[in-house]
């Protein structure tokens, strides 16, 4: 094998953009060390300044790997291959690895094929996942029990969701599916096929056809979504149980774990919330390992960076929340923070973000929330100031007070109850608070012990919202929502959503008044409430960022 190195004008060689497939594997937690295994083989590449590093033969053996790479040029008849150990130089602080690593994207977006080497003996976990959801499927449709007449290969259950649980945590246990680097090249592309131990592709057992990532994300997915379904009775034999809700639990955290749910939907910042569950040797590769989803070059490997730097995670974090403002401004505030964020640093997202369900749900891809903006949205930033990189915000602002009364009025509405099928107490409007606001004396208010404040059911949003408002009261500080933008799914959709932050108005001695940022909060308006006379000052109307409530501010935020 020869590693033929990559020049700007797109040729390796003498080859002028030739078509290759590429291979994605993990390996570096097996990675061994050649001063105490100097006798370990490796696989041998010509063309390369670096030493291929070997690894523990209880993952993979040199033979393996060549078999399986043999295997995959001779099936597509393509004999140019991207292997990162081949392509990336191995050498600590390399210029031309860091380079390497931030055109991941390019790479695998690039190749004609993608291939998974999940290094498993045998996928039976694969097929059994795939195999009992098509049966589950099946009978849902039918509205019969999902064991309504059916024989399933493995131990009856009087639930579903556990089977369907244990299959997907036995399928993921690969160590595929726990490497982070993995995670962002899953991403890139979905559509992989997937190789065996032995490197041969998984068919599926009726058609015999290939089964790409894809296929199983897709199926896995569904099955995640059925476990929000609120008519739970119709999946199981008897009525739903404490220990039925234990187990549908059990499944949602196995695939959101997994990163499946979000590989599902593409939307890049759950998938960032999910790489803190994923393994890496070193903390940098935390950005460095998840940065390409979202197209980013960032420290040592963005273009001319300075190679003598020495990076710390907490800047590269930093780096990566100030890009995300400025190119996804209004996605890289849909999260909440689970730990108190020190430093006035709340306005980026972290490792310890989690993204409500209320926002889960609506539709993403890599370039943004899809959908068509009224145009009356906010305008976010970063400044630094007193040394510190803040959020900076400007546009329309209203009281915390009224906008948690014009949500209470309008959820009244007969009409908004039927069209968004409300039960009593429920609300179509969402909050969702950082762990901050623990701070300030609000535990859990009136909405039970099983709830967490950052991610409440609607059914507890005006109690919530209630609470927030005595809260600011105790505190004596201003509470008000921060207008990000309105957003109507598609062309000819009959409601818009409204999406703000939650801010409190704050003093620092370093950089003078600011907001501190509590939380985020959603809401939806039906398209003919839209006021067609902006000076419409109604308690329903003005939730769709009309009239005198709204004011226009600008400031700093964390």
């Amino acid at each position: 094998m020869t590693s033929l190195e990559w020049q700007p004008i797109g040729t390796y060689g003498n080859h002028k953009s030739p078509a290759y497939i590429a291979l994605s594997y993990t390996w570096g937690r097996w990675k061994l060390d050649r001063k105490n295994y100097p006798w370990a083989p490796a696989l041998h590449v010509s063309g390369i300044s670096w030493d291929i590093p070997p690894v523990d033969e209880s993952l993979f053996t040199v033979k393996r790997m060549q078999s399986v790479l043999d295997k995959i040029t001779q099936r597509t008849g393509i004999d140019f291959v991207w292997l990162d150990v081949a392509c990336i130089d191995q050498r600590e602080n390399s210029a031309q690895g860091a380079l390497e690593i931030g055109r991941q994207a390019k790479i695998f977006r690039g190749a004609e094929h993608v291939f998974i080497w999940l290094l498993a003996d045998q996928l039976d976990p694969l097929h059994r996942t795939l195999d009992s959801h098509l049966g589950i499927i099946q009978h849902i449709s039918l509205g019969l029990s999902p064991y309504h007449e059916y024989e399933k290969p493995v131990e009856r259950s009087d639930s579903w969701y556990m089977d369907a649980s244990a299959s997907i945590a036995e399928l993921t246990s690969i160590p595929w599916w726990s490497s982070l680097w993995t995670l962002q090249e899953a991403f890139i592309r979905p559509d992989a096929f997937l190789l065996d131990s032995d490197g041969n592709c998984a068919t599926t057992a009726d058609s015999n056809e290939f089964i790409t990532l894809q296929s199983v994300l897709e199926n896995c997915a569904s099955l995640y979504v059925q476990s929000f379904d609120p008519k739970e009775e119709r999946y199981t034999t008897r009525d739903p149980t404490a220990i039925d809700q234990i187990l549908v639990g059990g499944l949602r955290r196995v695939v959101e774990k997994s990163g499946i749910h979000a590989l599902a939907q593409h939307n890049p910042l759950i998938l960032y919330t999910c790489a803190k569950t994923r393994k890496t040797l070193r903390p940098l590769d935390r950005v460095y390992g998840i940065m390409q989803i979202f197209d980013f070059r960032l420290g040592e490997s963005a273009p001319g960076a300075d190679l003598s730097k020495e990076w710390t995670l907490e800047e590269l974090e930093t780096q990566l929340g100030q890009q995300l403002v400025e190119k996804f401004p209004v996605e890289s505030q849909l999260h909440v923070h689970r730990d108190s964020i020190l430093g006035r640093q709340a306005w980026r997202i972290s490792s310890n973000s989690t993204i409500p369900d209320c926002f889960k749900s609506m539709p993403f891809n890599r370039f943004g929330l899809l959908g068509k903006l009224d145009g009356r949205g906010a305008r976010l930033e970063t400044r630094i100031k007193a040394g510190v990189t803040h959020g900076w915000f400007q546009g329309e602002v209203c009281a915390f007070e009224c906008w948690a009364h014009a949500v209470h009025k309008y959820d009244c509405k007969d009409e908004v109850r039927d069209v968004f099928s409300l039960e009593p107490g429920e609300s179509a409007a969402n909050t969702a608070l950082d762990n901050v606001i623990r701070l300030l004396g609000l535990e859990k208010p009136k909405i039970g012990s099983k709830y967490s404040l950052e991610n409440p059911p609607r059914s507890t949003t005006h109690a919530l919202n209630e609470a927030l408002c005595k809260t600011a009261e105790v505190v004596r500080r201003k509470f008000f929502v921060a207008l990000l933008c309105m957003i109507t799914p598609e062309e000819e959709a009959t409601a818009a959503t409204g999406i703000g932050l939650i801010f409190m108005e704050a003093m620092n001695s370093s950089i003078g008044p600011w907001w501190k940022r509590l939380g985020v909060c959603t809401w939806i308006v039906l398209a003919k409430d839209v006021p067609l006379d902006v000076t419409d000052v109604s308690n329903t109307t003005m939730l769709s960022g009309h009239g005198n409530a709204w004011t226009t501010a600008s400031g700093l935020f964390g």
